[in-house]
C-alpha cells in the first residue's frame, strides 16, 4: 500500500499525508493527532525520495520554491503546534472536511484538464494584469503560508495551493509543477516533523511500538513508490486520475464523518 500511495502522491504533487493520515486513523486505529504527525513524517521520506528523482530530471524551479517556502515553513510549524490543541473529534471532522474538499477539487481538476485539451490550440489568453510578476509574488507568499499551515495542522494543503499557483499563475507544465511542488512539500514536511518529534519527545502520549511497526514498513515503501511516481508523472492521464482520486477521497470523507458522528 505504501508504494501505491507514494506513487500516486508523487506523480501529482498531492500531499502524501492527505492519504496517510486518514489511512492510519481509519485503517489502523491510530489516535488522530498521532496519525497526522506520522503521516507527515512518512510524507517527508516519500517526497524526499521524489525530490531526488525530479532533481535528476531538472524539473524543480528552486527560485519559485524558495518564495513559497519563505512563508510556508513558519506557517507549517505553527500549524503543527496548533493542531495538538484541537480535540480529537474535531480534528477527525477537519480531516473529513479536507477529504471532501479534495474530492471536489479533483473532480474540478478533471474537468479543467478536459477543457484544456479542447482549447489547447485556441484558448483565451490569461489576464496579464492579474498575472503580473508582483501579483504572482504576493500570491506565492499567501498560498505558501495557507498551504503550509494546513499541511502542518491536518497533513494536507500545500499540494492544492501549489497546484493552483503553478498551473493557473505560473503556467508550468505538469512534470515541472509536480517536481517543484514535491520539493516544497518535502522541505515543509521535514521541519513540521521536527516540531512533532519535539512535541512527543517532551513526554506527550505516543504508542511508540505501534508507530514503529508502521514506519519500518511504510518508509522503504514510499521511497520506492516515489521513484515510480516521478516516471508516472510524465505519462499519466490527468483527467482519469483526478476522477479516480475524487472517488478515493469521497470514500475517506464518508468514513471520517461516520467516525465523528457514530463512533468517537
Amino acid at each position: 500500500m505504501g508504494i501505491a500511495v507514494a506513487t500516486v502522491a508523487m506523480s501529482t504533487g498531492i500531499d502524501g499525508a492527505a492519504f496517510w493520515a486518514p489511512v492510519l486513523l481509519l485503517g489502523y486505529g491510530i489516535e488522530p493527532h498521532t496519525a497526522v504527525a506520522c503521516g507527515v513524517l512518512i510524507e517527508f521520506f516519500g517526497f524526499g525520495s521524489g525530490t531526488v528523482g525530479y532533481a535528476g530530471k531538472k524539473k524543480i524551479m528552486y527560485g519559485t520554491a524558495g518564495l513559497m517556502l519563505s512563508a510556508g515553513l513558519t506557517a507549517g510549524m505553527l500549524g503543527a503546534l496548533i493542531s495538538k490543541q484541537i480535540p480529537p473529534k474535531s480534528l477527525v471532522f477537519i480531516m473529513g472536511t479536507g477529504c471532501a474538499f479534495l474530492m471536489y477539487y479533483n473532480a474540478g481538476q478533471a474537468r479543467a484538464h478536459a477543457k484544456n485539451a479542447r482549447t489547447a490550440n485556441g484558448g483565451a489568453c490569461p489576464d496579464e494584469a492579474a498575472n503580473s510578476p508582483a501579483h504572482r509574488r504576493l500570491a506565492g507568499l499567501a498560498l505558501g503560508a495557507i498551504g503550509g499551515f494546513f499541511t502542518g495542522t491536518i497533513g494536507v494543503g500545500l499540494g492544492i495551493t501549489n497546484n493552483y499557483y503553478f498551473h493557473a499563475l505560473k503556467r508550468y507544465p505538469v512534470p515541472l509543477s509536480s517536481g517543484t511542488s514535491v520539493f516544497i512539500i518535502a522541505i515543509t514536511a521535514f521541519f513540521t516533523s521536527l516540531v512533532n518529534l519535539g512535541y512527543y519527545g517532551y513526554g506527550h502520549e505516543l504508542d511508540v511500538n505501534k508507530m514503529a511497526g508502521i514506519l519500518i514498513f511504510a518508509i522503504p515503501a514510499v521511497i520506492l513508490g516515489a521513484q515510480a511516481g516521478v516516471k508516472l508523472s510524465h505519462v499519466i492521464d490527468k483527467k482519469r486520475f483526478c476522477y479516480f482520486a475524487a472517488v478515493v477521497f469521497s470514500a475517506m470523507a464518508l468514513i471520517a464523518f461516520y467516525r465523528v458522528f457514530f463512533v468517537l
